[in-house]
């Protein structure tokens, strides 16, 4: 789909990701299997061509079984263990 888009002249150059957190509804409660209290973890993306929004992805994760990470800029010094955290 991504390339059919950008055949047609509607190119992805660029996202913004947006994450917050809240207390799930009880039908992502259920879905997710979490326990009374546990927040889930909301992650937007909305990718833009030059000219407009273009797509919309919204994905809901358990909040206490997740972890982001986010590499920006030059990484040469970063080694991550096993677990993908900075040593």
């Amino acid at each position: 789909m991504i390339r059919a888009r950008a055949a047609k002249g509607h190119e992805e150059i660029g996202y913004v990701d947006e994450l917050t957190t809240r207390i799930p509804t009880p039908d992502e409660a259920r879905k997710l299997g979490l326990g009374s209290g546990t927040p889930v973890l909301v992650y937007v993306r909305t990718t833009y061509s030059n000219a407009r929004p273009l797509r919309l992805t919204l994905t809901i994760f358990a909040g206490d079984r997740n972890r982001v990470v986010y590499e920006i800029g030059d990484l040469q010094a970063y080694v991550p263990d096993e677990n993908g955290a900075p040593q």
